[in-house]
């Protein structure tokens, strides 16, 4: 078997293309021009160079492997880099689902947990089946959205394709650094205030492991959440403190405090012209309660949920060992020893 990873150079791109090669798959990774090649240095990968906006390309890559796994995306929450988003975001899916239609060949796309509703009211779970409420607006949500809907469409007219919709991952090899970066800033910057919604964190190798699952026995048609435990920012930024020895948020952000932050993030990302992750799209959309229920993964990829601090540490230790921070590893001696939280 040949797997097609794009975005293998990304957080779950670049897991799923060392759990595929632990699986014994072979694993062909697309690669912009300008991509980091260090990030698959030492592993039995086939590189093709291009872009997922380049239809030629892309048919390229496809031809003569038997799986896609789509894991390219620009992920920018704000109101800045919306064309690009699209184009990368909806006009690569719609690349790689014609090429993938064409050559008969399965896809695992990989979409979000911020396609789907948020928390409509306290103790909520989004499953799969719960209504769609649209989120507060940004360019990666928006085009998510639109890139999603393309593959439901061609799928319901014969694409062989899953979708996956992980939360808030954390783990090793976050070369850019993604999500680990939250890490890094409530360590390094000790923040007074936190967003008063929630999230649902999850471990980046057991995402990687249920699509890897998927390319060896697709469930054509169907979407799975995998996220992990849902609790709120605040008991994230709490316990990333607490395990990395920095001084925890005191105050949650009331609506007057969000939006002066907001107000503030926009006018320098307007005089820097360079959107700052603190503006107003990215400070909405950390006011819900993004809570979601993985039980369907659990039963039927055997999705598994590790423990908050298991999530935590494993970052960590990756990013510090390879120089993104010099502050101490943690051990795991430290981590709570019970069940993760709010397990679905």
């Amino acid at each position: 078997m040949r797997v097609l990873v794009t975005g293998a150079t990304g957080l779950v791109g670049n897991n799923v293309v060392r759990q595929l090669i632990a699986a014994g798959i072979s694993v062909r990774a697309m690669l912009r021009g300008t991509s980091n090649r260090e990030t698959l240095e030492g592993l039995p990968v086939e590189i093709v160079l291009g872009d997922v906006r380049d239809a030629g390309a892309v048919a390229g890559a496809v031809e003569g492997v038997d799986c896609v796994v789509h894991a390219a995306a620009l992920v920018h929450i704000g109101s800045g880099l919306r064309d690009e988003s699209f184009a990368i975001n909806v006009g690569g899916t719609q690349n790689i689902v014609a090429a993938a239609r064409k050559q008969d060949v399965a896809l695992v796309y990989v979409s979000s947990v911020d396609t789907l509703s948020s928390a409509q009211h306290p103790g909520q779970w989004i499953n799969e089946e719960s209504p769609r409420h649209r989120k507060a607006s940004s360019s990666y949500v928006d085009s998510k959205i639109a890139a999603e809907e393309v593959v439901d469409a061609a799928i319901a007219e014969g694409l062989r394709a899953t979708v996956v919709h992980p939360g808030f991952m954390l783990g090793k090899w976050d070369w850019a650094p993604s999500s680990g970066r939250m890490l890094l800033e409530v360590s390094e910057y000790q923040p007074l205030m936190v967003p008063p919604g929630g999230m649902s964190v999850c471990h980046v190798q057991q995402v990687a492991d249920a699509i890897v699952s998927l390319c060896e026995d697709l469930q054509v048609g169907e979407h799975f959440i995998l996220a992990g435990n849902n609790i709120k920012i605040a008991v994230l930024w709490n316990r990333i403190a607490e395990l990395t020895e920095r001084r925890a948020p005191r105050l949650s952000m009331g609506p007057v405090s969000r939006r002066l932050v907001g107000t503030v993030g926009d006018m320098i990302s307007m005089l820097r012209m360079d959107e700052v992750s603190f503006n107003s799209a990215a400070i909405q959309a950390a006011v819900d309660d993004h809570f979601y229920d993985s039980q369907k993964a659990i039963d039927r990829l055997g999705y598994s949920i590790p423990s908050l601090d298991t999530c935590i540490i494993d970052s960590w230790n990756w990013l510090g060992e390879n120089g993104y921070h010099n502050r101490p590893a943690i051990g795991y001696d430290a981590a709570e020893q019970s069940e993760s939280v709010c397990l679905s």
